[in-house]
């Protein structure tokens, strides 16, 4: 099963490409650049080396807190799952998504589709804002593996501890946002994510964003690992991102 999650990452990393956020205008008193506005957690950050990891959140309330799907349909024939959400999504909302987490496609309407291959398709849909921070709440996720073929529903939505990452495609060198959304974690447990930024590594909690400051225009390497109690990378086809390209614009 972890080879066929592998192969359909490198058939989704290979290119990577970005995605150019369109912003709306809004007819409200509140402009949308004000609704996308974030701002820096005093107190929670580290520096190691040039780069630096801060935890971010959004300034303004949310307009839209959940992700309920409406519609569901499984193309056998095209290989292919159409999802439709219920929720109208307001202005400068959008649904971020993957599968086996890979890398990151958005929709900025309420349904998509996406191709699925032999074996296991996890896919996770997060709502999310154009500027990059997905909302931070379990009803704004939708997390659910198709499976092609005869092999065997892996545990991700029952019992694994799995660990996935919100990498948006927005690598620039004012700061790119990084966060996770972590599955079946123990009550009380101390999980948490590892990040390996050009060979300088970030312990950080898995209930917060973080922007990464400092990386400068060129290509760096990232990987993402989640870590247990005992200092050790938890076991499982998620949890473990190992080394990815990424290029600074």
């Amino acid at each position: 099963m972890r080879g066929l999650f592998y192969l359909y990452y490198m058939k989704l990393y290979i290119p990577f490409f970005c995605i150019c956020i369109v912003l709306f205008s809004c007819s409200d008193s509140t402009s949308l650049e004000e609704r996308l506005a974030v701002e820096l957690e005093s107190g929670v950050g580290m520096q190691k080396g040039s780069i630096q990891a801060i935890s971010v959140k959004n300034k303004k309330e949310y307009a839209l807190e959940e992700l309920t799907l409406e519609k569901e349909v499984i193309k056998e024939a095209d290989r292919k799952v159409h999802l439709q959400f219920k929720e109208e999504l307001p202005v400068g909302y959008e649904i971020h998504y993957t599968v086996n987490n890979g890398p990151l496609m958005i929709s900025k309407t309420a349904e998509f589709e996406v191709e699925i291959l032999e074996g296991n398709n996890v896919v996770l849909a997060f709502l999310s804002l154009a500027n990059g921070l997905r909302i931070p709440n379990e009803k704004a996720v939708f997390l659910k593996n198709y499976v092609v073929g005869e092999a065997q529903q892996s545990d991700v939505t029952e019992t694994g501890i799995h660990l996935f990452h919100h990498l948006p495609n927005r690598f620039d060198s004012l700061g790119m946002y990084l966060d996770f959304y972590a599955k079946n974690i123990p009550a009380g447990s101390t999980y948490f994510a590892r990040v390996i930024a050009d060979g300088s590594q970030f312990n950080l909690p898995l209930n917060k964003a973080f922007k990464l400051n400092g990386m400068t225009k060129e290509y760096h390497n990232l990987r993402i690992q989640l870590i247990d109690a005992t200092g050790k990378v938890v076991s499982g086809p998620f949890n473990d991102t190992g080394v990815i390209s990424i290029k600074v614009e």
